[in-house]
């Protein structure tokens, strides 16, 4: 476990296609937020999740992170967890992933060399909530909130991001790591 590293779970969505926000969701019968924090576990010891503007039921020691600019998607989920982060770097993951693993993560670690954010690629393209932020990245991130310019794409673009083909590195035919919940479908 890396000591320079926080982990954030991005769980703000309003879930409005499922009923209910996607954080309190069951899927086979555990909370997604309890299988992401499962898997923030292996990979740092200081971790938060950003709810939004909503307030969600969180373990000891895990710091709830309300948006300081709401709103404005994912990109301000990601800037408040940076903005409260001590650490040079920030995993960033989604919580309505719940085949993820710690080997993606894993391989991401591998690439922060350079102060740019890393992020994993799947066969579908990239994964923007799926990466790895330095802390210096904050203060463009704010530029682009103030701007209300909210499409992380374009923020990482201009980061010089560093993209890291899963696919490519990491094969599991059981498994797609990718597969997220957006519908009542996906659950069954």
């Amino acid at each position: 476990m890396k000591t320079n590293i926080s982990t954030t779970i991005i769980a703000g969505g309003k879930g409005s296609r499922l009923g209910r926000p996607k954080y309190d969701v069951y899927f086979q019968k555990k909370r997604l937020l309890d299988i992401a924090l499962d898997l923030a576990k292996g990979l740092s010891e200081d971790i938060s999740v950003v709810c939004g503007t909503m307030t969600c039921k969180l373990p000891e020691k895990v710091m709830m992170l309300k948006d300081i600019t709401p709103n404005c998607g994912p990109i301000g989920g990601i800037f408040t967890a940076l903005h409260h982060t001590k650490t040079q770097w920030l995993a960033v993951m989604p919580v309505d992933m719940p085949y993820l693993s710690k080997e993606v993560y894993d391989l991401l670690l591998q690439n922060i060399d350079k102060e740019r954010p890393v992020v994993a690629v799947s066969k579908k393209g990239l994964e923007p909530l799926v990466s790895i932020w330095p802390k210096s990245s904050e203060d463009m991130i704010r530029k682009f909130i103030e701007k209300k310019k909210y499409s992380i794409r374009h923020c990482l673009k201009a980061l010089q991001y560093e993209g890291i083909y899963i696919a490519d590195l990491l094969v599991d035919p059981v498994n797609d790591y990718f597969f997220n919940i957006n519908t009542k479908e996906d659950l069954l």
